[in-house]
């Protein structure tokens, strides 16, 4: 079947790829209630269960999916004040969760059942950001 090392490591290399994006895939509906549509790309994913679970979800979208994810987790845009109390949610050492975009996005939580969501789109990037800790 595979006449090298090296094309038996390319095809274990596209299953794993295949793997990964199957993960995203689910961990993006595991979050935002809904599968992803043909707009929603470049999906990123970490999760840290230490005392409390914490979720980050990143991906561009258009803005029709950005108020479908408002919708489905019934979120309400925050005010000045209780942004404030949030900032330091914004806290993750990888390039892609984007604190500067995230400063320059309107926010958008709900609190339900001990659980905060936060969520902001940046319109002119299409970049969402998605965070949700369970204590």
């Amino acid at each position: 079947m595979y006449t090298s090392k090296l094309q038996c490591y390319f095809a274990l290399m596209i299953v794993l790829g295949f793997i990964s994006c199957n993960r995203k895939t689910t961990d993006f509906k595991q979050l935002t209630g809904f599968s992803p549509g043909t707009d929603v790309h470049n999906i990123q994913y970490k999760d840290d269960v230490l005392s409390d679970a914490i979720y980050w979800l990143a991906f561009d979208c258009n803005a029709a999916t950005a108020e479908k994810v408002k919708l489905t987790l019934a979120l309400s845009l925050d005010t000045e004040k209780n942004r404030d109390s949030y900032a330091s949610c914004c806290y993750f050492p990888k390039q892609w969760w984007d604190t500067a975009a995230i400063a320059r996005s309107p926010q958008y939580s709900t609190f339900r059942n001990g659980s905060r969501i936060f969520f902001w789109y940046h319109p002119e990037t299409k970049k969402a950001f998605l965070l949700k800790i369970i204590p």
